[in-house]
């Protein structure tokens, strides 16, 4: 029935009324079908001003006709949350031939974005919150990209930072030792300039299922895995996690000048999980 009435063009109900003030994002990742559906119509509900994807929209395998196909259905099913998209591809979005180029094809390319990369990174600046989307499609973040974050971040006023990519840099569960992991001195170079750069959140997907963990080095950045839009969720726990719910979910941010408030929400509007994350002031970035 819920599919049926958004074909109809009516809408449910937002779940998470937003915070006066706040600057609302919304995000998922690894998603197929039909769980996309009522992934993406929970986010169209919650009424963001733009909407995050950590990749992998398309298990097409070698084929590039099934991909071709499987986009244009993700980008059917996003609705008018279409427009507010900004994504970045996973580790199955560009694996046929021509999958570059399909995913030029379809998914657009935000402006501004690494010179070099494709067109497979963005900047977002929106309110009180920088975003910076970084390709991992190649099994790391290299020093052209690190180099355009450091200095993305360096110029940002923005008191709450926060990156996005799709393969984590501390995975828990069936991807440790093949994610950032897998050249951990590459994945510390990356984490030392979030760090320095004062990202507060990191964003991946890659393991399917929602986790979050304290990854705490030279400063506290919470890395949030949200998996949860499609793919074949993992059953078992991962007690390496501070949470970890193996669930079809949405990820919530409501950011204001001093906090940001991180909520997963399963398919019925529930909170699974709720955490308070506070801005950096500048000290604490340059130190």
């Amino acid at each position: 029935m819920r599919r049926i009435a958004r074909a109809l063009g009516s809408r449910r109900a937002n779940p998470l009324p937003r915070p006066e003030g706040a600057t609302r994002l919304v995000a998922a990742g690894d998603s197929k079908r039909p769980v996309q559906r009522e992934v993406f119509g929970l986010a169209e509900a919650c009424s963001p001003d733009v909407a995050l994807f950590v990749g992998d929209a398309a298990y097409a395998g070698s084929s590039d006709a099934r991909r071709r196909r499987m986009l244009k259905a993700w980008r059917r099913d996003w609705g008018p949350l279409w427009g507010r998209l900004y994504a970045v591809a996973g580790n199955h979005d560009l694996d046929s031939p021509r999958g570059l180029e399909i995913w030029r094809e379809i998914v657009p390319a935000r402006s501004p974005s690494p010179p070099y990369g494709e067109g497979l990174g963005f900047e977002l600046r929106l309110g009180p919150v920088t975003v910076l989307g970084l390709d991992t499609t190649s099994g790391l973040i290299d020093a052209l990209q690190r180099d355009w974050a450091a200095a993305a971040l360096a110029e940002t006023r923005a008191p709450h930072r926060i990156a996005v990519y799709h393969e984590p840099a501390f995975p828990c569960g069936l991807h440790r030792g093949h994610s950032l992991d897998a050249l951990p001195d590459e994945r510390d170079r990356l984490w030392a300039t979030l760090e320095a750069g004062g990202v507060t959140v990191v964003l991946n997907g890659h393991e399917h299922a929602y986790a979050r963990s304290e990854v705490r080095r030279r400063t506290a950045i919470q890395q949030v895995i949200t998996g949860g839009a499609g793919g074949d969720l993992y059953g078992e726990p991962c007690p390496d996690y501070d949470v970890f719910c193996p669930e079809h979910h949405l990820v919530v941010l409501d950011a204001d000048e001093t906090r940001i408030v991180l909520r997963a929400l399963d398919l019925s509007g529930e909170v699974m999980d709720e955490i308070e994350i506070e801005a950096k002031s500048a000290t604490e970035v340059a130190t």
